[in-house]
């Protein structure tokens, strides 16, 4: 089974009032040649590294792993990790409202 992080991401975007920057992205199944794949992970300190590997990344093959966002809650900025598998990682515990807003803006779950 695999979700589709990227519509996964778009859709934390539209529901989450304030927005919040793609850090990092891991790829795989990254088709580099006949024959030859690899996996890459981009990742910025002050950038929103998506825009960034879609040009590297342009006109070639992959599959999205992994998403680091880190996304404005209150005070603070929190760091999720979103996986292929629908799992979430974060820093530290999050609130109520930031799950609920997660599990809610998860794509229906692809066989593979």
């Amino acid at each position: 089974m695999s979700v589709n992080v990227l519509d996964w991401a778009a859709a934390i975007r539209k529901s989450r009032p304030m927005g919040f920057r793609v850090a990092g992205i891991t790829v795989s199944d990254l088709n580099v040649d006949d024959g030859v794949t690899g996996q890459l992970t981009v990742s910025s300190r002050e950038k929103d590294a998506q825009v960034s590997l879609a040009k590297l990344l342009a006109r070639r093959t992959y599959t999205v792993r992994k998403l680091q966002i880190l996304m404005p809650t209150g005070s603070n900025i929190d760091s999720l990790i979103l996986a292929s598998d629908g799992s979430i990682r974060s820093d530290k515990e999050l609130d109520l409202d930031v799950i609920s807003d997660l599990r809610d803006a998860l794509p229906k779950i692809q066989q593979r």
